[in-house]
């Protein structure tokens, strides 16, 4: 892939939040097996049984946990693409100004590392995360997200299967 063309790579739609997990090549690559050799959607951190540690008293028995796999079962997948950075250069007056500007296919902005400075442009970015007041470079970086795309589970296969539109 190019900067032009970004490589997709998925989550399960149920798996994107706040803090997402790392995508994944492809929806098949979440397909895990459980000790007994049953196919499994991996959750929210590697391997198969996950290593999710509670916190303050976090409900870990259904987000992000593994969970078995059937035939037939439909998953929702989001593609994610990773459009590159810029330079957000910010200035004594507060205007502001970006080395390149963002890609029309880009969905969101953030400052890298920052989940609380996703937004979904570079205007909304500066006034929400009150940069007007930050005096200097910031590098920035663009991405997309899709609405997701559901799959079905093939379970002779042990793989994902795009759906058709207008299916069930």
């Amino acid at each position: 892939m190019t900067p032009d063309d970004p490589e997709k790579t998925w989550v399960p739609a149920d798996w994107v939040d706040e803090i997402t997990p790392p995508p994944r090549a492809t929806p098949d690559a979440w397909i895990v097996l459980a000790a007994d050799g049953a196919p499994m959607l991996a959750g929210c951190h590697d391997g198969p049984l996950g290593d999710r540690t509670p916190e303050g008293g976090e409900d870990t028995t259904s987000f992000g946990n593994p969970r078995l796999l059937r035939d037939g079962d439909v998953v929702v997948f989001m593609f994610t693409r990773n459009w590159g950075t810029a330079v957000l250069t910010v200035n004594q007056d507060g205007t502001w100004s970006v080395d390149r500007e963002m890609p029309p296919e880009a969905t969101s902005v953030w400052i890298p590392g920052d989940h609380e400075t996703v937004d979904g442009d570079v205007a909304a970015l500066v006034e929400n995360c009150s940069l007007q007041h930050e005096i200097g470079d910031h590098e920035i970086e663009y991405f997309e997200w899709s609405d997701g795309d559901p799959f079905v589970f093939d379970a002779a296969n042990r793989r994902f299967v795009a759906q058709q539109p207008g299916t069930p």
